[in-house]
């Protein structure tokens, strides 16, 4: 896409969409995911099957901790399977990225001093019912769901992953934060299952599939995962993990990803994302409503 176009589709997000009316960039894109959200059941379907066979995974893993360990043996071995039925205050945080710091007083810094303050002003009675409604929860099952072990009938790891990154991509535009770290922190996750999303779909298109044919059906002959989407993953992680020790004061390494806790990688992620490709997820939204 060449920078003349790319400035036209940027006008026409600003000027023919939305006329008069002036949205932050937040607002804006929440407008767009409802015009691209096509069949909310199917969804909920998939975060079904997803939340029920990682928690099966987990029950299991933690069942053979007990088996072949026994109940007890030794006080500072903890099971590696996390707990999704903790309280959203729930101590346990997953992860296998390597921490900057260890330490909550000595955590990784940027020149940004953003304040940390917060709050959630969802309005929860315009969540639908299989949806999460607390930013909270939100963080801490997301989180956990990502760091779990992957189910054995997958033999592609990026593939299940990204299934995770869909369904945190469907519900977390329903959840509404103020703060001017956390605002920044729930954009990056947004943009970021974006990037996902837009890698995972190069995996298949030279598949050719005819229009309705569902791509999952051939995951056997989708290319391997990107770099990108290797990163975008590894950093979808790290802020869900650092997140979930900022507002659930979780026990876990601190890895430097989110502005609540001053991650010098914040910067990273944000040079990462590129505006073209948001502005190419969005466009199909774009031209469907000017047809109207």
């Amino acid at each position: 896409m060449s920078e003349k176009e790319f400035n036209k589709l940027k006008k026409d997000l600003d000027q023919d969409i939305y006329g008069e009316i002036r949205f932050l960039n937040n607002e804006k894109q929440k407008v767009l995911h409802s015009l691209t959200t096509k069949n909310p059941a199917s969804n909920q379907f998939l975060k079904r099957i997803f939340y029920s066979t990682a928690t099966v995974i987990l029950l299991f893993g933690l069942g053979a901790v007990l088996l072949n360990e026994g109940i007890g043996s030794n006080p500072d071995q903890s099971a590696v399977a996390p707990d999704i039925s903790k309280n959203d205050d729930g101590n346990n945080n997953p992860s296998n990225d390597t921490p900057t710091n260890a330490a909550s007083d000595d955590q990784p810094t940027n020149d940004a001093g953003l304040d940390k303050n917060w709050k959630d002003v969802t309005d929860v009675g315009t969540v639908p019912d299989h949806e999460t409604n607390s930013a909270k929860k939100l963080i801490r099952i997301n989180n956990e769901m990502l760091h779990a072990p992957v189910p054995e009938q997958y033999d592609d790891e990026m593939y299940y992953r990204a299934m995770g990154s869909h369904i945190l991509r469907g519900s977390i535009w329903y959840i509404d934060v103020e703060g001017e770290a956390i605002e920044k922190d729930f954009e990056n996750i947004k943009n970021l299952t974006i990037v996902i999303h837009m890698e995972e779909k190069e995996r298949y298109e030279h598949l050719d599939l005819p229009k309705g044919e569902w791509p999952q059906a051939h995951v056997d002959q989708w290319k391997q995962p990107s770099e990108r989407m290797k990163t975008a993953m590894r950093y979808l992680k790290g802020i869900l993990n650092d997140l979930d020790i900022a507002i659930n004061k979780n026990d876990g390494e601190i890895l430097g990803y989110a502005h609540m806790v001053d991650g010098k990688k914040a910067a990273d992620i944000e040079n990462f994302i590129h505006e073209e490709e948001l502005v190419e997820f969005w466009l199909p939204a774009i031209e469907e409503e000017k047809k109207k």
